[in-house]
């Protein structure tokens, strides 16, 4: 049975996308900052405290912020990349990412934390998440 060039393409993706979120969660020690600093981070630096009002560390609220436009990040891909290919693969895989979106908004909103999450499909607060997005799509669409 021959597979066709779709089919090497879809796994293909799948790896280098998989490569790329590995990539963005292995941060040395310091967590990721956003271009711009979230409302969050600058109020808890202004009163230097090491927990905030939520009880988590700094550290973990940008993290968990990072981790819910990461999750966005990967539906993101999926969603245009099904748009353009048209196969069962990518919506299934991009409803996984969402059920994974969503686990991280219910701890923002336990939380108070700031939800960093932009509403329009391929937009980051993060400009890492964002470069890694961009640059996705570009390899997924011309191959």
């Amino acid at each position: 049975m021959k597979t066709s060039n779709l089919t090497y393409v879809l796994i293909a993706l799948a790896i280098v996308l998989g490569i790329a979120i590995i990539v963005l969660r292995q941060t040395p020690t310091a967590p990721p900052t956003p271009q711009a600093p979230l409302a969050a981070e600058a109020v808890a630096a202004a009163i230097s405290v090491s927990t905030t009002t939520s009880g988590l560390s700094q550290e973990e609220i940008v993290g968990l912020q990072f981790m819910r436009e990461e999750e966005k990040l990967a539906r993101d891909v999926y969603e245009t990349l099904g748009a353009k290919w048209g196969t069962q693969v990518f919506p299934r895989i991009s409803s996984s990412e969402q059920v994974h979106t969503e686990s991280v908004k219910t701890l923002i909103e336990k939380y108070g934390i700031e939800d960093p999450m932009r509403s329009e499909p391929g937009r980051f607060v993060d400009q890492r998440l964002q470069t890694a997005y961009d640059e996705l799509v570009e390899r997924g669409m011309t191959s």
